[in-house]
């Protein structure tokens, strides 16, 4: 399930397993018919569901749908209607609860994270595929924000890293690192800054036995978790 407002506030829109309906916040009705995402030839219907939706900064009726086959689909929510599909650059799928779509402040550009391989996506809108790849992150990517303008994107990792990139080339430019894990960021407006929360590890502190004997979730391994902490990274330097 995901929630997401317009620009203007004036829709929001709710998905479900492979379905998206837009809502008129000020009379709370579904403002088309519910948008049913197309699958990839190659995929399973029934199992291709939505995974992670945006609203276009600069359209306020296109709307961004990421499918967990990878693909990423643009709609026109005032009409229902399909306006561009643009396909996974690999065959690596998405893990269906960790997933973020992001948009660039100028609309030109998206960023998918949560693929299995912790890599992300930067797909552009005009030419209508993936611009670049970028790999690096060795564990879940939990975040990813633009920079300044299009040509830059920052990501959050719970390998404890904070990487800037380029979106063309797909570069590696900076990267901030902490002893623990990033769990979110956001990037100060107008600069060159991006400020992160990070779980940092605390070697005086036991791991949490019932962790243990509950049999944890392997997604997430087990360490000596402090308090958190937040951090200004300069994305030029790091």
């Amino acid at each position: 399930h995901h929630l997401r407002f317009s620009p203007d506030g004036a829709n929001l829109v709710s998905s479900h397993t492979r379905t998206a309906r837009t809502w008129d916040t000020a009379v709370l009705q579904a403002t088309a018919p519910a948008v049913e995402a197309h699958p990839a030839p190659t995929s399973d219907p029934v199992q291709t569901p939505v995974c992670a939706v945006a609203f276009s900064p600069r359209d306020d009726d296109v709307l961004a749908a990421a499918l967990e086959d990878g693909t990423v689909q643009l709609w026109d929510v005032s009409t229902s209607t399909l306006v561009l599909t643009m396909a996974r650059p690999d065959t690596t799928s998405l893990w269906s609860w960790n997933v973020a779509l992001t948009w660039s402040s100028d609309g030109c550009r998206l960023a998918l994270s949560g693929r299995e391989d912790h890599s992300i996506v930067v797909y552009d809108r005009e030419r209508g595929e993936s611009a670049s790849v970028l790999r690096g992150h060795s564990w879940v990517v939990v975040q990813t924000v633009f920079g300044r303008d299009s040509g830059q994107v920052i990501s959050g990792s719970l390998d404890g890293k904070v990487r800037a990139w380029d979106t063309e080339t797909g570069v590696e430019k900076a990267v901030c690192k902490v002893e623990g894990e990033v769990w979110s960021l956001v990037a100060v407006p107008d600069n060159d800054l991006v400020l992160f929360a990070s779980l940092d590890e605390d070697p005086s502190l036991d791991i949490d036995a019932r962790e243990v004997e509950s049999g944890y979730h392997p997604l997430y391994p087990l360490r000596r978790r402090g308090y958190p902490t937040l951090r200004l990274c300069d994305v030029t330097s790091g």
